[in-house]
């Protein structure tokens, strides 16, 4: 008994040891976690705020580009202030400035940087500012971004701008634009920032851009921070550090960011107390924890054996019952229970993070018959052989296969859009048909099951009955019109993916939805009432689907390029087309409308040259179709001008067809 009593007290002693031991490395390396999540969260928020200012800076400087390409600088000396072809360039210029909110004024400067053009300070001599020296002094230098300065209006603004393009490479002048600091402040009040967290913009002088949250008077203000000072001079693109705010004196976790090739810098810093602070609430938990485990230790130490011998029992019991709890005891795959939980899961998920989430609904043909014809116990087996194929075609750890009830099943589909979802739909329907499990009371000779799909983007999806209901749905159409087919439920945008039938005798790709294609779908509320233009829409409309068929059929980019240049081409003569018969018809805002076309066309042609590459996804190209093409568009911006064309009429040889006389661009 002495001899057990001291083996108990030297496994106590050893257990004790090892906790205090595991307990201390786990708050050290739970320490250095939380600090490093902390400077992974700084650095992504700095990263998506550098992104912002440098896809904005992107934006007004496409602007630029097309006022000095429409501008003729050439004709400056003979421009007179009141003459028409002065007011001409002044509305132009102003047409442009306002496609940006943060621009607030728009100058023109001949090859001295006097000012010919502006809707600020008319003829203002700019030969001493830096922009004028750097665009005028050097020739490889096209635009320029300055660092905060005081305008000669009296406030604190940046200037971004261009010089004119000349074939001959002499300075001409420049297109400029300037930037109320406000615009960096408003975007910032829309940022929701913690308790003890900043946000901050700089320029490459360390001046204050904008502060989140705000200090009255720091605006313009240039921080002697060291290591802000030292981290502009050096050249990283990004780095992290501990410091203390030489504004509030709070020491932070900092990230600093520089948006290149503009002259900003991001700092976002999150405060050690914050950070620290969570940290410590755990540790606290361990803490007690662990005390408690001592506490315990005495009475698990004295009854150990057989609480381990009970507990690999109950484990054992627990797992068997578990494993029956969720699984249908005839298929083997899940049960009803099992996918009303995953369901549920999933859709929050899915709902949280904003990723794709996808519903298959199946149902196995005509097996009333079946089981008519070949007894209760074929038909038993028949559902255990659709269930092993759902069960190869789910391979994903996170998939769902699962009996629904009866003879239907369903996949839960989590990150997975409406394409991906039906081509994996289609090839569990192609499973089931090569699978030749005779039918003899079925028109197919064979069994075949239908499907509905419906996903997060479907109509009318609030939650995960919803989406039941909306794949369900799906799935009713899909028998109604004839069953062995794939429905997909519509889309809740105009634009979005329709399911639609396949076409006989048309191709179709060997992985690709063969009894269900992606289309869009021509509905006569989209009519505008002008026999031509929409002849035009349905024309590209037509387009459009035939290219998103394709892309869903998937095949390799080299083929699609072609494809997408093709329909581009039609849609820039449509808008060549439509801005004509806006023209004829008095439109009073077809300067704005005509812009939307210039940078659709741009867009366009982007995504062409990456799809070319190989470096254009093919969500990227079906967003910019399905809803900046065709929703923004065809559907939204083309209604302005539908009151215009009462009185209107299109040529009696309008058939739809699109005009041939623009090269695209």
């Amino acid at each position: 008994m002495a001899t057990r009593k001291r083996t108990d007290v030297l496994v106590f002693l050893v257990f004790c040891l090892t906790l205090f031991a595991a307990t201390a490395i786990d708050l050290r390396f739970s320490f250095l976690r939380e600090e490093e999540n902390t400077r992974i969260r700084v650095t992504n928020s700095s990263y998506l705020i550098s992104e912002w200012i440098r896809g904005s800076f992107i934006t007004s400087d496409y602007v630029l580009r097309d006022i000095v390409t429409e501008i003729p600088y050439r004709e400056f000396p003979l421009l007179q202030s009141e003459g028409p072809e002065y007011q001409r360039l002044s509305r132009f210029l102003e047409n442009k400035r306002k496609t940006l909110p943060y621009a607030f004024t728009a100058s023109l400067y001949n090859q001295d940087c006097v000012g010919v053009i502006s809707n600020s300070i008319p003829k203002f001599d700019a030969g001493d500012r830096e922009y004028c020296a750097l665009l005028k002094g050097n020739p490889a230098i096209e635009s320029v971004v300055t660092n905060v300065f005081r305008s000669s209006l009296g406030r604190l603004n940046v200037v971004q701008a261009r010089r004119f393009e000349a074939s001959d490479g002499e300075f001409h002048g420049f297109a400029l634009l300037g930037m109320d600091l406000d615009f960096f402040s408003r975007w910032l009040e829309a940022v929701a920032v913690d308790r003890g967290s900043v946000i901050a913009i700089f320029d490459r002088n360390r001046a204050v851009l904008a502060r989140r949250p705000t200090v009255p008077g720091i605006v313009g203000k240039i921080l002697a921070n060291k290591p802000l000072a030292a981290f502009v001079a050096s050249d990283l693109q990004t780095q992290t550090f501990r410091g203390r705010s030489d504004i509030d004196g709070v020491d932070r976790l900092y990230a600093v960011r520089k948006v290149d090739p503009f002259p900003f810098v991001i700092s976002v810093g999150e405060a050690d107390h914050q950070w620290q602070g969570r940290w410590r609430s755990r540790a606290a938990g361990e803490a007690g924890a662990t005390l408690l485990l001592i506490l315990m230790a005495i009475v698990i130490l004295r009854n150990h054996r057989a609480l381990i011998r009970r507990s690999s029992d109950l484990e054992a019991a627990n797992r068997l019952l578990a494993n029956l709890s969720v699984t249908d005891g005839l298929t083997g795959v899940a049960n009803r229970r099992h996918f009303d939980d995953a369901l549920s899961r999933e859709f929050s998920r899915a709902a949280r993070s904003r990723t794709p989430l996808s519903l298959i609904m199946i149902d196995v043909d005509h097996f009333k018959r079946y089981n008519d014809h070949y007894g209760h116990q074929a038909g038993d087996d028949c559902l255990r052989k659709v269930a092993a194929l759902l069960q190869r075609s789910a391979q994903r750890v996170t998939d769902v296969a699962a009996r629904y009830g009866g003879e239907e099943f369903a996949v839960i589909l989590p990150g997975t859009d409406t394409p991906a979802a039906a081509r994996l739909a289609e090839g569990i329907r192609r499973a089931v048909e090569r699978g030749s499990i005779p039918h003899a009371a079925s028109p197919f000779a064979t069994v075949t099951i239908s499907i509905g799909i419906a996903s997060l983007s479907s109509a009318g999806v609030v939650g995960p009955d919803s989406l039941i209901g909306a794949a369900d749905q799906a799935l009713y159409r899909a028998k109604q019109a004839g069953r062995n087919q794939i429905q997909i439920a519509p889309p809740a945008s105009p634009a979005g993916d329709d399911p639609g039938d396949d076409k006989p005798g048309a191709a179709k790709p060997e992985d690709a939805p063969t009894t269900s294609q992606i289309r869009l779908s021509w509905q006569p509320a989209y009519d505008t009432g002008h026999a031509r233009i929409d002849g035009q829409h349905r024309a590209l409309f037509q387009a459009t689907a035939t290219l998103l068929t394709a892309m869903l059929s998937g095949r390799p980019n080299t083929d699609l390029a072609p494809l997408f240049d093709a329909v581009i081409a039609e849609f820039e003569r449509h808008f060549e087309d439509e801005e004509a018969i806006l023209s004829e018809i008095g439109f009073p805002d077809i300067d704005a409308h005509a812009s939307l076309h210039r940078q659709l066309e741009s867009d366009a042609a982007h995504l062409a040259g990456q799809l070319r590459e190989g470096r254009s996804g093919l969500g990227g190209i079906f967003q910019f179709l399905a809803q900046d093409m065709i929703r923004r568009h065809m559907l939204e911006a083309d209604r302005s001008y539908v009151p215009y064309l009462a009185g209107a009429t299109a040529p009696p040889s309008a058939t739809g067809a699109l005009p041939t006389g623009r090269n695209p661009r």
